[in-house]
């Protein structure tokens, strides 16, 4: 390996400490500069901090048939990524340490050394010290086989007898220890001890210490370690989406006028689902927020056809938006859309002139919007570019919007009129 274990742990606490989650925005965006044949093959996680640890341990492990280690192309994207939080300084550290080691380390070579779904760096097999303070501090919770039993059903659905034995209580709890691990079940295990005897004070000692660690490894077949109700699972469409699929939407969402910047964006969420838009990740990165709002659609049943509706009325069904409408269709074939449909007739606007009270009114409404729906009205109406100053006062824009609409290449007042009346009252 490139680098030590240690080190790759600290890299991964260094991108938690951001706060910025790893999920698949993120996670695209990091492995951009990987070899794409090569990231393709990485195993998925649904648990971003399995999903980070995995990833830096696979990209850590082989040299590319071009000589390159697929783990300075990350790190260089991390440091870009996060060039604005403290962290940056160690990202930078270790971008340095791998790139003076890349030369002269003993790596195998890929695609003959394909990747393997690795251990969690710093997760792994209980030590030998811990797995008899976990066994101590069992017994010391439950000092007869009867109340032991009880925990093992009550919180674990499993009959005690059934997954250990023994001859004594101390063989029992070492059997169902190994046992637990085995099925990557001791956080579950630990949890529902703690939960069964809150009080016990070696047991509280040993959750503290190794808890958060085995939270974070990988369960048996790729299933979660916590129990049903403990976390949130994103939808089959989203654990299933492939790093090329994600990479290939992500793009043709930034195609759309109303994705292009944070403003727009922000104007989109807030039309969402209150399911959807308060899961939303925000992010100052274009790629990684647009990313996200798609991600978190995908995770929420319905939640991606109510983000192609509020998509399709921004952009007027435009060739943009109909070119993703298409691409989802594709590689989500099995996704519940709002029907296909061909460019709309445009619904007949009154021609007749406004009245000097409409007209004040009119540029009272447009002055006092703000400014991210001012921007979406723009994207509805399509001025001409360059011809709305981006820079000016409200009342200065919303000068310039109308006398192009009143002129002869524009689209009238009505027309105005009726387009935020539709944005500040969507169906």
């Amino acid at each position: 390996m490139l680098l030590s274990p240690e080190e790759l742990e600290a890299i991964a606490k260094a991108v938690e400490g951001t706060n910025v989650t790893y999920d698949g925005g993120v996670r695209t965006l990091l492995l951009s500069g990987v070899k794409r044949e090569y990231a393709s093959l990485l195993s998925v996680d649904p648990r971003p901090a399995v999903q980070l640890r995995s990833d830096l341990t696979s990209l850590n492990r082989v040299r590319l048939e071009d000589g390159s280690v697929p783990l300075i192309p990350w790190l260089q994207q991390a440091v870009t990524l996060f060039g604005v939080y403290h962290q940056v300084g160690l990202l930078r550290e270790k971008l340095e340490a791998a790139q003076q080691k890349a030369a002269t380390a003993p790596l195998p070579s890929w695609p003959e050394a394909a990747p393997k779904p690795p251990p969690v760096v710093g997760a792994g097999e209980l030590s030998g010290e811990e797995r008899r303070d976990l066994n101590e501090a069992l017994l010391s919770a439950f000092p007869s086989l009867g109340r032991l039993e009880q925990m093992v059903r009550f919180r674990m659905d499993e009959n005690l007898s059934a997954v250990a034995g023994g001859s004594t209580l101390r063989d029992v709890v070492f059997d169902l220890v190994e046992w637990a691990e085995a099925q990557g079940r001791l956080a579950e295990l630990i949890r529902g001890a703690t939960a069964e005897v809150p009080g016990n004070p070696r047991l509280k000692e040993v959750v503290a210490r190794l808890l958060p660690r085995l939270e974070a490894m990988p369960a048996v077949g790729g299933a979660p370690s916590h129990p049903t109700g403990h976390t949130e699972q994103p939808s089959a469409a989203a654990r299933t989406l492939s790093f090329e699929a994600t990479e290939k939407l992500g793009n043709a969402l930034l195609r759309l006028s109303c994705m292009k910047d944070g403003p727009s964006r922000t104007t989109i969420i807030r039309q969402l689902p209150e399911e959807v838009r308060s899961r939303v990740d925000r992010s100052p990165n274009d790629r990684i927020e647009a990313t996200n709002i798609l991600l978190t659609a995908l995770g929420v049943p319905n939640g991606l056809d109510e983000l192609l509706k509020r998509l399709k009325h921004f952009e007027n069904n435009g060739a943009e938006y109909r070119a993703l409408n298409t691409l989802v269709r594709e590689l989500l074939p099995h996704t519940r859309l709002p029907a296909a449909e061909a460019q709309p007739e445009a619904e007949p606007v009154s021609t007749a002139p406004l009245s000097p009270r409409e007209r004040i009114d009119l540029m009272q409404k447009l002055s006092a919007l703000p400014g991210p729906l001012f921007n979406a009205l723009l994207f509805s109406l399509n001025p001409p570019a360059g011809l709305i100053p981006d820079n000016a006062s409200l009342v200065d824009r919303a000068i310039a919007l109308l006398s192009w609409a009143e002129g002869p290449a524009g689209r009238g007042l009505a027309e105005v009129r009726q387009v935020l009346q539709d944005l500040l009252n969507p169906q």
